[in-house]
């Protein structure tokens, strides 16, 4: 079983020892990241990890066009050259390009939505994957369904719901329309929008990958893990965007209590960070399909 955690810089690995592992990207290659490596220190930062006893993840979860794609094989041979852990992707053309310079094993499946049921499971251990996370949106049944012993599954434990993405520079149109220079909002962790029909805020961000919007719930399985690990769920990725180093070193701190058997580590979080909006996404909420008489005409 290993925890991974997103830390915002190399200086963050020490404090964030309670994690097994590290999960760091650059914007290139990965987009929602909680930072934003210089990938002239991915090198040192794999020699870091593995000096602390740690592994060390890159994620590779951009959606590529057929342009950006030609980058992704010389960056891959990167990653095998400097000897990284494993690869979160989300894009089946690194799948590919991984596949045929023989580092398909160091991939993991990571789309965020994807993965609901046994049989995608199933399909995604065909491809000699080191591993995959299971959807985000899944209930506490489908979780219950699925045999995680027949593969390294996992699953994101705590972290922002991603609802919208578009390649469109969204905040800087706005701002332009307003006649204001948005240079100051891009790369902005601390936007957020609110909906006429919401009561809560979005933080949304816009990159040199487009725009993203993220709900203001944040998923957190405290109280569950244990029992996922039980089950046989291995690994647990802790997103840690919009935070920083010493709240993530709380939460670490809670989890690793929540795994060795505390109850009710949930409440514990909300008294400490009472301004999070903390929640278990879809573990207990009711789905429905609509039937088709209700379903809108086109």
């Amino acid at each position: 079983m290993e925890l991974i955690v997103t830390p915002f810089t190399i200086e963050d690995f020490s404090p964030l020892s309670a994690a097994d592992a590290y999960l760091i990207g650059n914007d290139n290659y990965g987009v929602r990241l909680a930072a934003s490596f210089n990938l002239d220190g991915f090198e040192a930062c794999v020699s870091k990890a593995h000096n602390l006893g740690k592994r060390l993840y890159v994620n590779v979860n951009k959606v590529f066009t057929q342009s950006e794609i030609q980058s992704v094989t010389p960056f891959l041979e990167y990653l095998k050259e400097i000897e990284v852990d494993g690869i979160f992707f989300s894009d089946f053309g690194v799948y590919t390009i991984a596949k045929r310079i023989g580092i398909a094993n160091l991939l993991i499946y990571n789309s965020e939505t994807q993965l609901v049921n046994p049989l995608d499971v199933e399909f995604m251990n065909s491809l000699g994957l080191q591993g995959q996370l299971i959807s985000k949106d899944v209930t506490l049944k489908d979780i219950q369904a699925i045999d995680p012993k027949q593969g390294n599954i996992g699953m994101t434990i705590y972290g922002y719901y991603h609802l919208f993405y578009s390649k469109r520079k969204l905040v800087s149109a706005y701002f332009e329309k307003y006649l204001r220079d948005p240079t100051p909002y891009l790369n902005d962790y601390h936007l957020t929008i609110r909906e006429l029909e919401r009561k809560e805020n979005l933080g949304i961000i816009e990159d040199n990958n487009g725009t993203n919007i993220l709900s203001g719930e944040i998923l957190n399985g405290v109280d569950y893990i244990a029992d996922f690990i039980g089950r046989g769920y291995s690994m647990f990725l802790i997103d840690g965007i919009f935070e920083n180093c010493t709240y993530l070193q709380t939460l670490l701190a809670i989890f690793r209590s929540a795994i060795n058997g505390e109850k009710n580590c949930l409440d514990k979080l909300e008294k400490l960070y009472p301004d999070h909006h903390y929640g278990t996404g879809f573990y207990k909420r009711k789905l429905t399909i609509k039937d088709k008489e209700e379903m809108p005409h086109v």
